[in-house]
């Protein structure tokens, strides 16, 4: 006689975990059949029944993971259809995931309709699930029904009991029997202690047997082999739900209870079940492999036939492979090999659910659907790091305040390590620092679940120093690891924030050139202070300079961490003073304000070109391109030029003159000055001195010290004298650069006194009449050579690397160079055309050593073979 379950009624179904509730769609009844001869059962109205196979509330500690596994069953034999969640899986809590959608078009005994859910929650969470779903019963008749899950997430480790097979378990009646292992695993890896099954092995349900009365393991965790074997041989059609009942202590030693449903069901006809080998959870490191094999029997040992694996092999969960693309059988009974091999390489830390959906005939010729579940999980050697806030050093005020300290641990992939504990004593942390516990341990340390140790640091006196603390731990494959979290700290009194302007000032700039200007707020203690903002002047800035509308730093100290960067790009010339006011919270939290001025000029850029002739004044375009040149000072013939301040210095053969030097850049009021010289060729200027390089009999260099108010040059005396007769110079700060008749280049000392010595031959083979510097770079007019560009070597000052590039072929003997560009002067002798002199200026391209895109730039002028180009 067929058992039928009462309608409405769903056994074990009706715990916190999971409620279902059903209601009939359409009230109207099946028309009476009006045919004769042998007549069929009528069929009546049945429900789905939804098992969980977790029972009470779904608990997973924060950082944890548990597959749900709901199994859908008709109430009796007849079966039901089209079966569809049709609400809650598109609105799932936090922490949850499952399928888009999920249905079943037809659910019996066996049929492996079977929804999974995975709990992974990441902090502290607790709620319900509910989901809505339909149906048509035996009769016909459209019904819904309501699934409820309750869940919770804890601070410490949970036991969770698997069976497998996963999901119904079916077997047939009086066919042999069917073998279940319960697999007892914790949702983090971390070890639970002293489990033990409180349900009485003895007194199970009607068809189950177990081999033993009863069942405890010392440890659990993850797939150390915890299991429980149990038989279902059942003797009459029979269903219901296996629950046991389990206690444990979790990695707290806390004392927790859990239970264990399986779902169950006899039938008169066989059916095919998936075995997985290994049992219980398969577990991988990362990079490794782990090879598992499902063996699919009968539950009768007769055969079914035509059995496939209807999951796609090719698109399984992430690290996990088939031997082969696909699986079918033709018969399948007990140990005929019909196998499926997979392999598990996980390429990162994770946990889930791999299911498999098969179909295959009974050996009743009916057709049915079954499901494997096959857990898993991968962990990695992962490490954990400690993150301090505030962040960098801590401050607080000597004796006035205290500066609290959370020290946050966090897992480097996000992946789960467990048993941190603090190894260095709270106890007996340094003068000011204390904890708000005595010891420190978290069972769990993933990314962001809480693990944060709090301290206070509140000190008496001034002083710094670092806070060690040390800690242990176990990664997420299970190999016990430490580290080290260092905190610097200092106490201070109050501070006060200075603003410095790179460069310092006064900002010189010639027009249609650009300077960015560094202003780099810090304070004068190295310790923090915060909330600095430019409070005025950025909105009215002079013209010429432009910045951010607004500026400001959260926090700042030492270093470059907190910069304003302006610019000064002036067309006109002008001169003035930037001023910036600012507002800032110092170290002991005071409000204070500061000011930062930074003073600026621009003038017009002047070039000047000496040749035979004299001096010619230029303008330079945008393009640096000289404009409307024409003679300034009078002079009827010079060699050389150098400026100082307001005034210039001609060299010519006779002697040295002094020039007055107008806004407009013109020469003027040109007359004699300082005495001792030799044929005066090139003049150089540096730090108060003016150095004359002399071309007749006794060779040498003089140098003379400039009177600031008038110009004039006295005290003149010799410095150099046994370089042969001297021709270009350029000083830096530390050297002298000078040509000679000998045919090459010496670089000299430049000596607290002025005077010059330590002279040694360098960028050796380059003969000059003109030398200019520029950077690092040193730019030499080497006569018919071209122009040579050699490397100015920040240690020694020797030049290195020189390289000549021909201007045009001609006779180079003058050069100034700017920022990316150099003028170049020189003349051609055309034999060709009765010894024909052609002058010119060129204006070159310049990056780094190399020079291009050379152009005559003459201003409208016509020069006669120049010898010195100097820009002012």
């Amino acid at each position: 006689m067929q058992r039928l379950a009462r309608t409405g009624i769903a056994g074990p179904l009706l715990v916190s975990l999971l409620a279902v509730t059903a209601c009939q769609w359409d009230s109207s009844s099946q028309p009476p059949s009006s045919n004769t001869g042998t007549i069929s059962p009528a069929a009546t109205p049945n429900i789905a029944i939804a098992t969980s196979s977790a029972s009470g509330t779904v608990t997973v500690v924060s950082g944890g993971t548990q597959t749900v596994s709901v199994t859908f069953t008709p109430s009796d034999s007849q079966g039901v259809t089209q079966l569809a969640v049709a609400s809650g899986l598109g609105s799932l809590s936090s922490g949850w995931t499952g399928p888009a959608s999920f249905s079943c078009a037809t659910v019996s005994t066996g049929s492996g309709c079977v929804l999974n859910l995975v709990f992974a929650p990441s902090g502290a969470s607790s709620g319900t699930l509910t989901f809505g779903y339909g149906y048509t019963d035996a009769a016909g008749t459209g019904r819904t029904g309501t699934l409820t899950l309750t869940y919770l997430s804890t601070s410490e480790d949970n036991v969770a009991g698997t069976a497998s097979p996963a999901g119904q378990i079916v077997a047939r009646t009086g066919g042999g029997g069917q073998s279940v292992t319960i697999t007892f695993t914790t949702d983090d890896g971390q070890p639970a202690t002293a489990l033990a099954l409180t349900t009485d092995l003895s007194s199970l349900p009607a068809g189950w047997h177990s081999a033993i009365t009863t069942f405890a393991c010392a440890t659990v965790s993850t797939g150390n082999g915890c299991q429980l074997t149990l038989d279902y041989t059942p003797t009459v059609v029979d269903s219901g739900t296996l629950s046991l009942a389990f206690t444990y202590a979790d990695n707290s030693g806390a004392t927790k209870n859990g239970t264990v449903a399986v779902s169950y069901v006899s039938s008169s006809d066989n059916n095919i079940v998936g075995t997985v080998a290994p049992s219980g959870q398969i577990t991988a490191l990362v990079g490794a492999t782990q090879a598992a094999t499902v063996t699919f029997t009968t539950d009768d040992g007769a055969s079914a036939f035509t059995f496939s694996v209807t999951s796609s092999l090719s698109a399984l969960p992430s690290g996990w492979n088939s031997a082969a693309p696909s699986l079918a059988c033709a018969s399948v009974a007990t140990g005929n090999g019909c196998e499926l091999i997979l392999t598990y390489t996980p390429t990162a830390a994770a946990a889930g659910t791999l299911q498999l959906a098969y179909a295959y005939t009974n050996n009743a010729g009916i057709a049915k659907t079954g499901t494997v579940n096959i857990s898993y999980r991968a962990s990695a050697h992962d490490n954990v790091s400690a993150t301090v806030a505030p962040s960098g050093q801590v401050n607080a005020v000597a004796g006035t305040g205290s500066q609290s300290v959370n020290v946050t641990f966090d897992t480097d992939d996000g992946a789960i390590a467990t048993a941190l504990t603090l190894s260095t004593s709270l106890a007996s942390l340094p003068s000011g620092w204390s904890a708000t516990a005595s010891s420190f341990t978290c069972a769990t340390v993933s990314t962001g679940n809480g693990c944060t140790l709090g301290l206070d640091y509140a000190p008496s006196t001034i002083t710094s120093g670092t806070l060690a603390l040390g800690y242990s731990y176990t990664d997420n494959a299970g190999t016990a690891k430490t580290g080290t979290v260092s905190i610097p700290y200092s106490a201070t009194a109050h501070d006060n924030v200075v603003g410095t302007a790179t460069p310092s000032g006064p900002i010189d700039l010639v027009t249609n050139s650009i300077q960015t200007v560094a202003v780099t707020f810090a304070t004068d203690d190295g310790n923090a202070a915060s909330s600095l903002s430019v409070t005025s002047g950025l909105s009215t800035l002079p013209m010429g300079w432009s910045g951010p509308a607004a500026f400001m730093c959260a926090t700042l100290s030492s270093g470059t961490g907190c910069q304003l960067s302006l610019t000064y790009a002036p067309t006109t010339a002008g001169s003035g003073t930037v001023s910036l006011t600012f507002g800032y919270t110092d170290n002991a939290g005071t409000a204070k304000t500061g000011s930062v001025n930074i003073a600026f000029s621009a003038r017009v850029q002047h070039v000047y070109v000496v040749d035979g002739h004299g001096i010619s004044l230029c303008g330079a375009a945008v393009d640096k391109s000289l404009t409307g040149c024409a003679a300034t000072g009078g002079l009827s013939g010079a060699n050389g030029l150098a400026f100082s301040g307001n005034f210039a210095y001609v060299a010519n053969y006779g002697g040295v003159q002094v020039c007055a030097v107008a806004a407009d850049g013109t020469l003027s009021g040109c007359t004699g000055t300082g005495s001792g010289f030799n044929g005066p060729y090139h003049v150089a200027v540096h730090e108060g001195y003016a150095y004359v390089t002399n071309v007749n009999f006794p060779p040498m260099v003089t140098y003379c010290a400039i009177n600031a108010a008038d110009g004039t040059l006295s005290n003149c005396a010799t410095t150099i004298n046994s370089l042969g007769y001297t021709l270009g110079i350029a000083i830096s700060d530390r050297y002298a650069y000078i040509s000679s008749s000998s045919g090459m280049t010496s670089q000299c000392d430049v000596n607290v006194d002025a005077t010059l010595s330590g002279c040694t031959a360098t960028a050796s083979g380059i003969s000059d009449l003109s030398i200019a510097l520029s950077g690092s770079v040193a730019f030499i007019a080497s006569y018919s050579n071209g122009l040579a560009t050699c490397a100015i070597d920040a240690g020694t000052g020797n030049l290195t690397g020189c390289t000549t590039t021909s201007v045009y072929g001609y006779d180079t003997r003058a050069v100034a160079a700017g920022n990316g560009y150099v003028y170049v002067g020189g003349y051609y002798l055309d034999f060709a055309h009765h010894f024909t002199i052609t002058s010119h200026v060129y204006l070159c391209a310049v990056s780094g050593q190399t020079v291009s895109n050379c152009a005559v730039s003459d201003g409208g002028a016509t020069f006669s073979q120049p010898t010195d180009i100097v820009i002012h």
